[in-house]
Formats: structure tokens, C-alpha cells, sequence
């Protein structure tokens, strides 16, 4: 198994949307972290890895965060969950 380190230069160099989303399963994977935990993940998956490439985006994202109005604060999307479609029934 690829280290986790590897994967993400994957995840970086990935040329369409389905290897963006198979590679990105194979990150969490070799991680062991279960993105539905949504409270908690990104600073997980920060904590867990930790190469220069990925400190990169890391502090990318942080700044973009901090950026007033953009996020407004984490209240956005705030109790959505958007892990798993659900399936729409008509009546």
C-alpha cells in the first residue's frame, strides 16, 4: 500500500473529477479517517498529514477561512449534511 504521503501527490496530480474522487477515497483510506464525520475531519485529515505539499494547501485553505464573508464564521452550511445523497420518492 502506497503511504499516505504518496497518495495525496496523487490527489494533487489527478487529471479528472472520478481520479479526484477515487484518489481522495484511497487518501482517507490509508489515513483511516471517514470523511461523514464532518465536525471533525478536516482537522484530522490536517493533523494526520503532514508533508510540505500538504502544508501548502493547509495553510492555503487557513487563510482563505480567515477572509471575512467568504465562510461567514463555519455558520454557512452549518448541521447540513451532504456525505450521502438521499434518495428522492415522489408521490
Amino acid at each position: 500500500m502506497a503511504t499516505p504521503e504518496a497518495v495525496f501527490r496523487n490527489l494533487i496530480n489527478a487529471s479528472s473529477f472520478q481520479d479526484v474522487l477515487a484518489t481522495f477515497s484511497k487518501l482517507c483510506q490509508s489515513l483511516n479517517l471517514y470523511p461523514e464525520d464532518s465536525r471533525s475531519f478536516y482537522l484530522n485529515l490536517k493533523n494526520r498529514l503532514r508533508s510540505n505539499e500538504a502544508k501548502a494547501l493547509w495553510d492555503a485553505l487557513d487563510a482563505r477561512w480567515t477572509v471575512p464573508g467568504v465562510y461567514e464564521g463555519g455558520s454557512i452550511c452549518q448541521g447540513v449534511n451532504v456525505s450521502r445523497p438521499q434518495a428522492v420518492v415522489s408521490v
